[in-house]
Protein backbone atom coordinates (compact mmCIF):
# COMPACT_ATOMS: atom_id res chain seq x y z
CA UNK A 1 0.00 0.00 0.00
CA UNK A 2 2.87 2.27 0.88
CA UNK A 3 4.20 1.91 -2.67
CA UNK A 4 1.43 2.53 -4.19
CA UNK A 5 0.60 5.50 -2.41
CA UNK A 6 4.35 6.73 -3.23
CA UNK A 7 3.98 5.62 -6.97
CA UNK A 8 0.86 8.16 -7.74
CA UNK A 9 2.53 10.59 -5.69
CA UNK A 10 5.04 10.61 -8.08
CA UNK A 11 3.14 10.21 -11.20
CA UNK A 12 1.01 12.97 -9.97
CA UNK A 13 4.15 15.70 -9.43
CA UNK A 14 5.85 14.59 -12.42
CA UNK A 15 2.27 15.51 -14.55
CA UNK A 16 2.29 18.21 -13.02
CA UNK A 17 5.52 19.53 -13.41
CA UNK A 18 5.35 18.99 -17.18
CA UNK A 19 2.10 20.58 -17.31
CA UNK A 20 3.69 23.49 -15.98
CA UNK A 21 1.68 23.76 -12.63
CA UNK A 22 5.00 24.74 -10.34
CA UNK A 23 6.59 26.93 -12.59
CA UNK A 24 6.45 30.25 -11.14
CA UNK A 25 9.86 31.24 -12.73
CA UNK A 26 9.89 32.16 -16.42
CA UNK A 27 13.34 30.93 -17.94
CA UNK A 28 15.19 31.92 -20.92
CA UNK A 29 13.70 29.41 -23.22
CA UNK A 30 10.02 30.65 -22.09
CA UNK A 31 10.94 34.01 -22.20
CA UNK A 32 7.37 36.38 -21.68
CA UNK A 33 6.92 38.17 -24.82
CA UNK A 34 5.12 40.95 -25.29
CA UNK A 35 2.56 40.71 -28.37
CA UNK A 36 -1.08 41.18 -29.83
CA UNK A 37 -1.57 37.96 -31.07
CA UNK A 38 -4.36 35.47 -29.60
CA UNK A 39 -3.66 34.06 -25.79
CA UNK A 40 -6.16 30.96 -25.39
CA UNK A 41 -9.40 32.30 -27.20
CA UNK A 42 -8.81 35.74 -27.65
CA UNK A 43 -5.87 38.78 -28.39
CA UNK A 44 -4.99 42.48 -27.31
CA UNK A 45 -6.69 45.00 -29.47
CA UNK A 46 -5.75 48.40 -27.85
CA UNK A 47 -8.58 49.76 -29.89
CA UNK A 48 -11.03 47.45 -29.02
CA UNK A 49 -10.07 47.37 -25.19
CA UNK A 50 -10.14 51.16 -25.38
CA UNK A 51 -13.60 51.58 -26.48
CA UNK A 52 -14.69 49.10 -23.77
CA UNK A 53 -13.44 51.01 -21.41
CA UNK A 54 -14.84 53.76 -22.95
CA UNK A 55 -18.25 51.66 -23.20
CA UNK A 56 -17.81 50.92 -19.40
CA UNK A 57 -16.95 54.43 -18.43
CA UNK A 58 -19.89 56.52 -20.57
CA UNK A 59 -22.06 53.78 -19.14
CA UNK A 60 -21.55 55.63 -15.66
CA UNK A 61 -21.74 59.19 -16.68
CA UNK A 62 -18.22 59.61 -16.80
CA UNK A 63 -16.06 60.67 -19.75
CA UNK A 64 -14.03 59.32 -22.62
CA UNK A 65 -10.40 58.24 -22.57
CA UNK A 66 -7.80 57.89 -25.31
CA UNK A 67 -4.92 56.01 -25.91
CA UNK A 68 -1.72 57.31 -24.76
CA UNK A 69 1.79 56.39 -25.96
CA UNK A 70 3.54 56.97 -22.53
CA UNK A 71 0.90 54.94 -20.55
CA UNK A 72 0.70 52.24 -22.69
CA UNK A 73 4.47 52.06 -22.20
CA UNK A 74 4.56 52.22 -18.45
CA UNK A 75 1.60 49.06 -18.27
CA UNK A 76 3.83 47.14 -20.73
CA UNK A 77 6.24 47.38 -18.14
CA UNK A 78 4.58 46.18 -15.46
CA UNK A 79 3.22 43.83 -17.30
CA UNK A 80 6.72 42.40 -18.20
CA UNK A 81 7.65 43.02 -14.88
CA UNK A 82 4.82 40.54 -13.46
CA UNK A 83 5.86 37.88 -16.04
CA UNK A 84 9.13 37.95 -15.28
CA UNK A 85 9.08 37.37 -12.01
CA UNK A 86 5.89 34.96 -12.49
CA UNK A 87 3.57 36.89 -10.11
CA UNK A 88 0.97 39.30 -10.08
CA UNK A 89 1.85 41.91 -8.27
CA UNK A 90 1.28 45.89 -8.28
CA UNK A 91 4.76 45.89 -6.83
CA UNK A 92 6.17 43.88 -9.41
CA UNK A 93 7.05 46.90 -11.75
CA UNK A 94 8.72 48.81 -8.43
CA UNK A 95 6.64 52.22 -7.59
CA UNK A 96 3.57 52.68 -9.71
CA UNK A 97 4.31 56.82 -9.04
CA UNK A 98 8.19 56.03 -10.32
CA UNK A 99 7.22 53.87 -13.35
CA UNK A 100 4.77 56.51 -14.55
CA UNK A 101 7.60 59.03 -14.31
CA UNK A 102 9.92 56.93 -15.97
CA UNK A 103 7.57 56.49 -18.93
CA UNK A 104 6.68 60.02 -19.10
CA UNK A 105 3.41 60.10 -18.19
CA UNK A 106 4.34 62.34 -15.26
CA UNK A 107 3.17 63.39 -12.06
CA UNK A 108 -0.54 63.48 -13.00
CA UNK A 109 -3.60 61.34 -11.49
CA UNK A 110 -3.46 57.65 -12.22
CA UNK A 111 -4.79 54.06 -11.10
CA UNK A 112 -4.14 50.57 -12.23
CA UNK A 113 -5.73 47.46 -12.53
CA UNK A 114 -3.99 44.02 -12.47
CA UNK A 115 -4.94 40.97 -13.87
CA UNK A 116 -3.54 37.44 -14.47
CA UNK A 117 -4.64 34.31 -16.65
CA UNK A 118 -7.61 35.59 -18.39
CA UNK A 119 -7.10 34.63 -22.23
CA UNK A 120 -8.81 37.82 -23.37
CA UNK A 121 -8.93 41.24 -22.80
CA UNK A 122 -12.93 40.92 -22.44
CA UNK A 123 -11.91 38.36 -19.69
CA UNK A 124 -9.67 41.13 -17.72
CA UNK A 125 -12.26 43.64 -17.99
CA UNK A 126 -15.09 41.06 -16.61
CA UNK A 127 -12.75 40.34 -13.70
CA UNK A 128 -12.32 43.85 -12.92
CA UNK A 129 -15.73 45.00 -13.15
CA UNK A 130 -16.45 42.59 -10.68
CA UNK A 131 -14.29 43.72 -8.44
CA UNK A 132 -15.53 46.89 -6.40
CA UNK A 133 -11.53 48.57 -5.84
CA UNK A 134 -11.01 47.48 -9.77
CA UNK A 135 -14.24 48.93 -10.82
CA UNK A 136 -13.56 52.25 -9.15
CA UNK A 137 -10.24 52.56 -10.30
CA UNK A 138 -12.32 52.70 -14.26
CA UNK A 139 -14.68 55.18 -12.64
CA UNK A 140 -11.81 57.53 -11.64
CA UNK A 141 -13.76 60.88 -13.03
CA UNK A 142 -10.08 62.58 -14.00
CA UNK A 143 -9.15 60.30 -15.98
CA UNK A 144 -8.28 61.31 -19.75
CA UNK A 145 -5.60 58.61 -20.82
CA UNK A 146 -5.05 55.24 -21.13
CA UNK A 147 -2.25 52.25 -21.52
CA UNK A 148 -2.85 48.63 -21.87
CA UNK A 149 -1.17 45.51 -21.73
CA UNK A 150 -0.79 41.81 -22.18
CA UNK A 151 2.17 39.49 -21.85
CA UNK A 152 1.76 36.21 -22.63
CA UNK A 153 3.36 33.33 -20.93
CA UNK A 154 3.04 29.25 -20.27
CA UNK A 155 1.49 30.33 -17.08
CA UNK A 156 -0.94 32.48 -18.37
CA UNK A 157 -1.25 35.64 -19.65
CA UNK A 158 -0.25 39.19 -17.20
CA UNK A 159 -2.94 42.32 -18.09
CA UNK A 160 -2.36 45.42 -17.25
CA UNK A 161 -4.72 48.34 -17.30
CA UNK A 162 -3.45 51.70 -16.54
CA UNK A 163 -5.71 55.36 -16.70
CA UNK A 164 -4.26 58.51 -16.16
CA UNK A 165 -5.22 62.17 -15.86
CA UNK A 166 -3.33 64.95 -17.92
CA UNK A 167 -1.07 67.38 -15.97
CA UNK A 168 -2.57 70.77 -14.82
CA UNK A 169 -6.46 68.88 -14.32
Amino acid sequence: MRLRLSWSVTMFAIAAILGGCFSADVTASTRPVSRSEPVGGGALNPAQALANVNAYRRAHGLASVRLDAAVTSAARAQSLAMARQGRMSHEAGGDFRARLIAHGVGRVPAVENIAWGQRSFPEAMQSWQASYGHARNMQAPDMTRLGVAMVDTPSGAYWTLVLAGDAGR
